[in-house]
């Protein structure tokens, strides 16, 4: 996407020059709004009640209403296709969701949340083997983790926001995003991810600008950083910092 590149180019102390490539023509790319927020409708948000009192957080992104179980995606609330009615679909993504309903869709959703939190939960705590449920999401296991405690990554506070560009999936390894206080009482965002990724720092700025704060934390472990990721940092016209994580 030509337009959002030019967007985060601005961010950095280099001339970058960003082109959009239009069959046999191109030209220079111009920098595209950042997302408008959006607000979760009323008739969704009616669902957060039963997702927390079944054990999961409930939480809206870009006005999508979800279940996470330490940070993995288990229920989403959905508008169905053909009658228009709301519900809430148990499952990690789509298909398992499509999947789930097709095998258990005579249980009660309370209890087919509580049965999928039961499952999930053993997974995604500290010392678990390795399993596809702790493999996914890593990064926001991390926010989630940061949030119950962080003054791990030098917040006093911090609460979950909206990424500067929508997610498409729950399987592939993306970056999400938090924003809070810093010890010294400053508003700031916070950018956690896993593994090494050469557009973390991009993605960070990006996240910042989009919710206009000075500075951003890229949660991330040691040895995901490398010289690439160190240089774009000390580029962007934002102040980037790196808190490591255990």
């Amino acid at each position: 996407n030509s337009g959002l590149l030019a967007r985060r180019a601005l961010l950095f102390d280099a001339d970058i020059t960003v082109w959009h490539v239009d069959d046999h023509t191109i030209t220079r790319a111009v920098a595209e709004p950042h997302i408008v927020s959006a607000s979760a409708r009323d008739d969704h948000l009616s669902f957060v009640d039963i997702i927390e009192s079944s054990g999961a957080d409930a939480l809206v992104e870009h006005g999508v209403v979800v279940g996470e179980v330490r940070g993995l995606e288990m229920c989403r609330v959905v508008d169905d296709a053909t009658t228009g009615d709301v519900r809430l679909e148990v499952g990690m993504g789509r298909h398992d969701r499509e999947a789930f309903t097709m095998i258990h869709g005579e249980l009660p959703t309370a209890q087919a949340m509580r049965q999928v939190i039961d499952a999930v939960l053993p997974h995604r705590t500290e010392g678990a083997d390795s399993h596809p449920f702790n493999q996914f999401g890593v990064e926001r296991l991390s926010r989630w983790k940061a949030i119950k405690d962080p003054l791990s990554i030098g917040f006093s506070t911090l609460a979950p926001a909206d990424p500067p560009v929508l997610r498409t999936n729950v399987k592939d390894s993306v970056p999400c995003v938090a924003i809070g206080l810093t010890g010294a009482k400053r508003l700031s965002t916070a950018v956690f991810v896993h593994g090494v990724d050469l557009d973390c720092v991009s993605f960070a700025v990006d996240a910042a600008s989009r919710l206009g704060t000075q500075d951003v934390t890229i949660a991330v472990r040691r040895r995901d950083v490398i010289a690439s990721i160190e240089r774009l940092a000390n580029m962007a016209s934002i102040q980037v910092r790196l808190a490591y994580l255990s």
